[in-house]
């Protein structure tokens, strides 16, 4: 039950402080709904639409069970189901963040791992160095600013790449916006790989497989990567929040109609049903992760 509970209240939470945020934002929702659809209805019937005739925290009850039904309510701009919304906007992001996370995942775990293994080496030694100056870099570097520069040098200088004029997925419209992503990720998680396999790999039971005669490649990932691979696992999981984070910004820069698009604009608009449910869906991924994370590290430890 208590593993149960935390989330649950930890989403009621993020409800409440997404709800105050924009609630006692300066401005007025009903001067904006006015202004969007030059409606002339009255101005006490637009506040009954979005509950705001109701005290804060009897429209934050009722409103806080039913975004845990699902039901998200009726966006006041564009006058349409909010979950229909999110629907529409979900994939691009979806799309987005596991391309990116693809792409991180598969250059991290080589880099990390290459990196761990010649660690010692004087040939290879700049692969190391590759390693830590990449997860400098990509902690220097917000995707705030790579992504214009990105965006200016592959799709107006050297057109390489197309912008995606529309909420349908291809590789070539998704491909540059995900390495975007995948930067950010892959340096600080190649350097977390090196660190925890540099450590694996001195272990006597590393030492007597190769003394055993074991080949390279299984003496590397049975006895120097499989035992480490529990806390990777957990914290890549914990990352799920950071990664649609990012995934957001790099939306609005590549002009990607999802969630992060539609964040901006419905907080910009002071649209409060689309917006709160955005927040409360990044929040409720952002727990998925972590709980996925912390259950495939136990399902690791206990097969090994």
């Amino acid at each position: 039950m208590k593993r149960l509970f935390q989330p649950i209240a930890l989403l009621l939470l993020v409800f409440i402080l997404s709800r105050s945020m924009i609630r006692f934002l300066p401005g007025n929702p009903i001067d904006t709904l006015i202004l969007e659809s030059g409606t002339k209805l009255p101005r006490e019937l637009l506040q009954s639409k979005i509950n705001l005739d109701e005290s804060f925290w009897v429209s934050l009850l009722s409103d806080a069970k039913n975004a845990l039904r699902g039901d998200f309510g009726i966006s006041f701009i564009n006058s349409e189901p909010v979950s229909h919304i999110l629907k529409e906007h979900f994939f691009p992001t979806f799309h987005l963040s596991l391309l990116g996370l693809s792409i991180a995942l598969v250059f991290s775990l080589i880099l990390g791992i290459a990196s761990a293994y010649f660690k010692s080496s004087t040939r290879f030694n700049w692969i190391n160095h590759l390693c830590t100056n990449l997860g400098a870099i990509s902690a220097a570097i917000p995707k705030a600013t790579l992504g214009p520069i990105v965006l200016y040098l592959f799709i107006i200088r050297i057109p390489v790449f197309n912008l995606p004029l529309d909420n349908h997925f291809s590789l070539k419209t998704f491909l540059l916006p995900a390495c975007v992503l995948a930067f950010g990720l892959s340096g600080i998680w190649s350097r977390l790989i090196r660190e925890r396999m540099a450590e694996s790999l001195k272990s006597n039971a590393v030492q007597s497989a190769r003394a055993r005669g074991l080949s390279e490649c299984v003496v590397v990932f049975k006895y120097g990567f499989i035992p480490v691979s529990s806390s990777i696992v957990s914290y890549i999981g914990t990352q799920l929040g950071h990664i649609l984070g990012g995934s957001f910004i790099v939306e609005v820069v590549f002009n990607i109609k999802g969630l992060g698009t539609l964040l901006v604009s419905s907080a910009l608009s002071r649209d409060y049903m689309v917006f709160e449910a955005c927040v409360f869906l990044t929040a409720a991924f952002s727990l998925l992760g972590i709980i996925l994370g912390d259950s495939l590290k136990a399902r690791i430890l206990h097969e090994q």
